[in-house]
C-alpha cells in the first residue's frame, strides 16, 4: 500500500488549478475553506458577532493571514462581504475542491469528534 494514500503527491496534481486556485492567488478577502468547512460552520451566530465586533473597531484596508500571501488588501465592506457570503453557505471554491474536506468534516461528525455544520452549504460547479 502506498504511504499518501489517493496518490495525493505533489507531482500528482501539479497544473489542475482551475477557478479555486485563482481565486487563492487573487488576494481578496474570503473566508479559507479549512475554516469555512471544519471550523466557522459550528457555530454561525459566533461568527456573525464576531463580525459586528470587528466591523464596530477602527477602520481597516489590510487584512493579515495565518496561511496565505499577507498582506491582503481588504476593507470592512469586503470583510463582512466575505463573511456573510459564508454564513449563506455560499463560497467561490468548487464543489470538488471542497470535497474532500466535507467528507472528513461528515466522518468526524458521524463518530462525535465534532459538531455537524449548520451552514447550509451550496454546491457550485
Amino acid at each position: 500500500e502506498d504511504a499518501v494514500p489517493a496518490d495525493l503527491y505533489p507531482w500528482s496534481y501539479f497544473g489542475l488549478g482551475g477557478r479555486s486556485f485563482e481565486r487563492l492567488k487573487a488576494k481578496k478577502c474570503f473566508v479559507p475553506p479549512i475554516l469555512s468547512e471544519l471550523i466557522l460552520d459550528r457555530d454561525p451566530g459566533a461568527v456573525e458577532a464576531w463580525k459586528s465586533e470587528v466591523l464596530k473597531g477602527s477602520p481597516f484596508d489590510t487584512l493579515i493571514t495565518g496561511h496565505y500571501a499577507s498582506p491582503v488588501p481588504c476593507k470592512p465592506a469586503e470583510f463582512g462581504a466575505a463573511l456573510d457570503e459564508f454564513l449563506r453557505g455560499e463560497s467561490e471554491f468548487e464543489e470538488g475542491d471542497l470535497r474532500l474536506l466535507r467528507e472528513a468534516q461528515g466522518a468526524l461528525a458521524k463518530v462525535g469528534v465534532v459538531a455537524e455544520s449548520k451552514v447550509r452549504k451550496k454546491s457550485r460547479g
